[in-house]
């Protein structure tokens, strides 16, 4: 009976069972021979938690938080989200707002957040912050926008803001120079950037949140440089416009290669290396204006032998968990000592696993279809600049 409760449920679009599947090929043919995702195609209808419990402390996203729409349409190459959620669904500015009035008068929180991969490419952000402007200032609520795209509206999607409390600006340029944002398929106007974060410090807002990343593919010291050069160019278009510098916050993670992306070929930067990178950084950005946050590169390695292992991992979470690996996520409750230990079960758990590119071999997820194919990332890959023709050539 078990057995056939599983096949059936293996018959229905988007279930998983790993037993029916070895090595990425399926060992019955009463199962799907590739497993798609299943996709909520009508986000506007789908349902959204407007009641959620409130707790009695303060929370890391102490805030009302709305889904505005579902995918990307920028497929950067390291960005598994981007991807694996298409496709690009919207819910409707009436619906947002609605779910946003809702959610206030359920929690009492004072700030709004909209929710997305890329919030700016929201086609009716200027009518939802129209049709909110009201409220936010009869309640005194704050409004973050994160995930911003810098187009010739956006100076106005600024305005509309402009009586509302400041919270701060979010950017992602993930890299700091043009030639590595080519690389990794992240298309950014830096000039007109800079001029809407100039005219936003003259607004009234007084700090802007940059998310980078390092380890990226073909990345130089240069490139490391060209993070801390950017970030003192934000800090200082606050004194450009005749104020003191202005307060830049510098989140910085470390590129791991994910399944399903166009990266998902290439290793991971060793931890000494990312060790040093953040250690350029470091020194470059010690003024108070500059807060500065980094990924443990130990966090780091063990996200991608999560990321890019096979069924042994498991036994490395299991033997983990036996020997105490609990709330890894909490870096005083983070201890890789026990993670070395456990990848004992794994004989490819080691650096050379998790550091070297994949070479055209068979990848432990090829029978899982995310959103885009084989071939489609193939084709990404042929795109990268000559600089990376050896990866482009060791993907067949």
């Amino acid at each position: 009976l078990k057995e056939e409760a599983l096949l059936s449920l293996a018959g229905i679009e988007g279930v998983y069972v790993p037993r029916f599947y070895e090595r990425a090929e399926r060992t019955t043919a009463r199962v799907p021979e590739v497993v798609r995702k299943r996709t909520v195609d009508n986000l506007e209808e789908a349902p959204f938690p407007v009641s959620p419990l409130v707790p009695f402390l303060e929370a890391v996203h102490d805030r009302i938080t709305v889904e505005i729409m579902r995918g990307c349409p920028n497929r950067c190459y390291f960005c598994q989200a981007g991807f694996a959620t298409g496709p690009v669904r919207f819910r409707s500015a009436g619906r947002v707002l609605k779910l946003t009035e809702e959610s206030y008068r359920n929690t009492g929180y004072d700030k709004i957040s909209f929710c997305s991969l890329s919030t700016g490419d929201y086609p009716d952000l200027r009518e939802l912050l129209t049709s909110l402007s009201p409220m936010c200032r009869e309640k005194g609520l704050g409004v973050s926008l994160p995930s911003l795209r810098v187009d010739t509206d956006f100076l106005e999607t600024l305005s509309l803001l402009g009586d509302l409390k400041k919270s701060g600006l979010t950017f992602a340029p993930e890299a700091g120079s043009e030639r590595l944002r080519k690389v990794i398929n992240k298309n950014i106007d830096m000039g007109k950037l800079k001029a809407c974060v100039r005219a936003a410090y003259e607004k009234g807002w007084k700090k802007v949140k940059l998310y980078f990343m390092i380890g990226l593919p073909s990345e130089t010291d240069e490139d490391v440089q060209a993070i801390v050069d950017l970030a003192r160019e934000f800090s200082d278009l606050r004194r450009s416009a005749g104020m003191g510098p202005g307060r830049v916050s510098v989140s910085v993670g470390n590129f791991v290669p994910k399944s399903h992306t166009p990266f998902q070929w290439m290793g991971m930067d060793e931890r000494g290396e990312l060790s040093r990178k953040q250690a350029l950084i470091r020194r470059g950005l010690r003024e108070k204006r500059f807060e500065l946050s980094f990924t443990d590169p130990s966090v780091s390695f063990l996200e991608a032998y999560l990321a890019r292992g096979g069924r042994a991992a498991a036994e490395v979470v299991r033997e983990a968990f036996s020997r105490g690996s609990r709330f890894d996520s909490w870096s005083e409750h983070f201890d890789f000592s026990k993670w070395e230990q456990a990848f004992a079960r794994d004989p490819r758990a080691s650096e050379e696993q998790v550091n070297r590119s994949r070479k055209g071999e068979s990848l432990p997820w090829e029978h899982i279809h995310a959103g885009a194919d084989l071939s489609a990332l193939k084709k990404c890959v042929e795109t990268l600049p000559e600089g990376l023709a050896d990866f482009r050539n060791s993907v067949e």
